[in-house]
C-alpha cells in the first residue's frame, strides 16, 4: 500500500491511499497516515484508489480521525468505491467521519 500526501491551501491536507487497506496495507502506512494528519487538522482522505477496506483500515481511519479531532481539526473521506462505502455504512463509520463524493463539498465541510 502506498499514500500521498499533499499540501492544500487553507490548511488542508489531503491524504490518498492507494491499495488494499488490510492488515498488511495498514502496517505499511499507519504512521505515515497519523503523521501526515497531525500537522494538517483539516484533512481529506482520498479513498478513490482504495479497493478494500478491512478492520484494520478502519481502525486507522478512526484513530486519525480522534487525532484531527484531538487537535480541534477534522477530517472527512472522499470518494470511497461502492464496496468500501458498504463496509464504511455497514460498520456506522459514516456516521463518525463523513464522507463525500465531490471534492468540493469535502473541501468546505473539512474548513467549515
Amino acid at each position: 500500500m502506498e499514500m500521498r500526501v499533499e499540501q492544500l491551501a487553507e490548511g488542508v491536507v489531503l491524504v490518498a491511499p492507494t491499495g488494499r487497506w488490510d492488515q498488511d496495507g495498514s502496517a505499511e502506512i499507519a504512521q505515515k497516515f497519523i503523521d501526515a494528519i497531525t500537522p494538517g487538522l483539516r484533512v481529506i482522505v482520498d479513498m478513490s484508489g482504495v479497493p478494500y477496506l478491512s478492520s484494520m483500515g478502519i481502525r486507522s481511519l478512526l484513530m486519525g480521525a480522534n487525532t484531527a479531532r484531538g487537535k480541534g481539526g477534522r477530517m472527512v473521506l472522499l470518494s470511497p468505491n461502492a464496496n468500501v462505502a458498504g463496509v464504511l455504512i455497514t460498520a456506522h463509520i459514516s456516521d463518525i467521519i463523513p464522507t463525500f463524493n465531490n471534492f468540493e463539498t469535502a473541501r468546505r465541510a473539512v474548513t467549515a
